[in-house]
C-alpha cells in the first residue's frame, strides 16, 4: 500500500487526482485469482483508492518501487540506552 497520508488521498481522490477502484477482497473469485482485479486497478494509474479499504493503493511496479526504495519510510533508528539498561 502507498504511504500517502490518508487525508491527503482523499483530497487527492476528492479533486480527481486519483481513480477509485471497487473490488471486495472477501470476494471468493478474486481470493482465487486477485490477477485480473489488479490489471484493472493498474489501467487506472499508478495509485488507486481502494473503495474496499479506503485507503490508496500503489498497484502499479513504478508506483511500488518508488515507495520501497524511499529512505524517509520504514526507517527506524536505534534507540539510545541508558547505562541502567545495559
Amino acid at each position: 500500500m502507498f504511504s500517502l497520508p490518508t487525508c491527503f488521498a482523499k483530497q487527492f481522490r476528492r479533486y480527481g487526482l486519483m481513480e477509485s477502484f471497487n473490488q471486495s477482497p472477501f470476494d471468493q473469485t478474486f481470493v482465487q485469482n486477485p490477477y485480473p482485479a489488479y490489471e484493472i486497478a493498474r489501467k487506472l494509474g499508478d495509485v488507486v483508492w481502494w473503495e474496499d479499504y479506503e485507503m490508496p493503493a500503489a498497484v502499479s511496479h513504478r508506483a511500488v518501487r518508488m515507495i520501497l526504495s524511499n529512505r524517509n519510510l520504514g526507517t527506524e533508528h536505534p534507540v539510545q540506552h541508558s547505562a541502567q539498561y545495559i
